[in-house]
């Protein structure tokens, strides 16, 4: 579970103002992180395989102290692959704005949204969020804490900006106001999420673009007041494509022991009343836990509706020792999967990127995630959720023989190809026929083939033992039409006690349609391996795009 290092070199203060924005992916194997360094520099890191690795650049030199993006692809209809940056230049006192095409790595001109204000030095005080709407405009609103507050309006695509009505109530608090696209029939209206610190307020503001108006909706005050650098830290939200509607994700008590992560679902459909439904908690009067990320994949599942992923902070002493952890709801948010583990645990985790949408073009359900200690950004590769790609490329993966030397012969073998890894051993897969389990028994040239247009090809072996202290040893031989040199053939088995698939070995170096073995033993803390019964689990996998 060893996490993958996007930058290393990032600002110390990320969690006191908006500084972790992403993945955002264009596919399954590019994607951009952005960021403030620790020069205090806009940056973002971009990866064209999936996260393995990560190259910095620097978008804007200067004291940048809070930044907010939004990706075409979060826009309900906006298949784009720019992504719009806004961010409060202090050194210039200026807010600015850049766009970003994620797919050919270009950055597009730099606009000034407004230069006439002086920004605090201090960045909780400071806070800036930008969306796209469904007509294409692009709304503004930022903060400068005892200065000023501002909403600006582009309807050129960000060449100049128009000073709109403010959405904001006073000067003097510590207030969020983060936009999306509404559904109200007028493409050009929008919806904000608006906290007020001073009274602990969480309500709804809509916006007419044509009366150029603001109408704010009491939703609920939370049980406690956040401190300016964590206020942000509470919640997500990211628009769900298939009704428009707002799906949010929030802390009602971050790190208290009465603390619940509330559910809702926000038809923003109407200026005067939107409508917020509540849906099944997360959890409730949970102590030690924090921070947000919401993400939708945005295409239809098997029971019709959309997955939903929600991540957050969890420890015995919030934020020395955090995991990142996620549920998964595919039933729109009645009900929850059990919690599966995303980061490396024992970390200062101080903010989760936000990342919202998987498009029809796919992506990952993939967080990064700010260690304070180190100063890293940092994302987890092997516990991953990858969504391929509408359609989609075929391969083949040849299993040749599958050995067990400690293990006798309760072998089950099932082969799938899959949309997905599966994030647990339960996955039920196509299983093998009488004659495919004797061809998997001898080292020949006959193979069991597992072809499909999924992004994985997998095969499952579970195996029963007499007893559950002998070694593990699992030999895998076969071949795959897909290069592993290319698209690695990786060995897992399943960690019953930590509830994660583990690595034991991989293959990076075969050509296509070459013979290989992986092989590997498990000697220590074989009680982790056993479940009841005695039971083994492992699987091969390749990805193939």
């Amino acid at each position: 579970m060893a996490n993958t290092t996007v930058n290393n070199a990032v600002s110390s203060g990320l969690a006191n103002l908006g500084g972790v924005w992403g993945p955002f992916w264009v596919d399954t194997l590019i994607g951009v992180v952005v960021f403030q360094d620790s020069g205090n520099d806009l940056s973002y890191a971009r990866t064209i395989n999936g996260g393995t690795s990560w190259a910095t650049t620097v978008i804007h030199v200067g004291t940048m102290n809070d930044l907010a993006c939004w990706f075409d692809k979060e826009t309900p209809g906006d298949t784009g692959n720019l992504l719009h940056i806004a961010w409060i230049d202090q050194a210039n006192t200026d807010a600015l704005y850049q766009t970003l095409n994620i797919a050919t790595n270009t950055l597009g001109t730099r606009r000034t949204i407004d230069n006439t204000f002086t920004s605090s030095a201090t960045a909780a005080e400071n806070f800036i969020s930008i969306t796209k709407t469904r007509n294409g405009n692009l709304l503004v609103n930022y903060r400068l804490r005892n200065n000023e507050i501002e909403t600006y309006r582009s309807i050129d695509a960000g060449v100049t900006w128009t000073d709109r009505t403010d959405a904001w109530e006073t000067v003097a608090d510590y207030e969020l106001n983060f936009l999306y696209p509404a559904n109200t029939g007028d493409d050009a209206d929008a919806i904000s999420i608006y906290f007020k610190r001073s009274t602990a307020e969480l309500s709804i503001k809509m916006y007419d673009d044509s009366a150029n108006t603001w109408t704010k909706t009491a939703w609920f005050t939370t049980a406690s007041t956040p401190t300016a650098t964590v206020i942000r830290q509470t919640f997500d939200a990211a628009i769900r494509h298939s009704d428009n509607h707002l799906l949010v994700a929030i802390h009602n008590f971050q790190d208290d022991p009465t603390d619940d992560l509330l559910i809702y679902d926000i038809n923003p459909n109407s200026i005067a009343s939107p409508t917020i439904t509540a849906k099944t908690s997360i959890f409730t009067n949970q102590a030690e836990a924090g921070n947000a990320g919401i993400i939708i994949d945005q295409n239809l599942n098997e029971s019709g509706n959309y997955d939903v992923y929600v991540a957050y902070g969890k420890s015995t002493t919030y934020t020395t020792d955090t995991l990142i952890v996620f549920h998964k709801s595919s039933d729109g948010m009645t009900s929850w999967g059990s919690e599966q583990a995303y980061s490396q645990t024992g970390a200062n985790i101080r903010m989760i990127g936000r990342s919202h949408t998987i498009s029809p073009t796919g992506g990952r359900i993939q967080w990064a995630y700010n260690e304070a200690t180190l100063n890293d950004i940092l994302v987890n590769l092997v516990n991953d959720v990858i969504v391929p790609a509408a359609g989609g490329a075929t391969s083949t993966i040849h299993p040749h023989t599958v050995d067990n030397v400690a293990l006798d012969q309760y072998p089950k073998y099932s082969y799938e190809s899959a949309h997905g890894l599966a994030i647990n051993d339960t996955a039920r897969f196509n299983s093998f026929t009488t004659q495919n389990y004797l061809d998997s028994q001898a080292d020949d040239s006959v193979y069991t083939n597992n072809q499909g247009i999924g992004e994985f090809n997998i095969f499952v072996f579970k195996y029963k033992n007499s007893n559950n202290t002998d070694m593990i040893d699992l030999e895998w031989n076969g071949k795959s039409t897909k290069a592993p040199s290319t698209f690695p053939v990786y060995l897992q088995i399943w960690n019953n006690t930590d509830a994660v698939w583990e690595t034991v070995t991989s293959n990076n170096s075969a050509s296509a349609s070459t013979d290989f073995t992986l092989t590997g033993t498990i000697t220590s803390n074989l009680s982790k391996y056993y479940k009841t019964g005695n039971e083994v689990t492992a699987r091969v996998y390749q990805e193939n795009y």
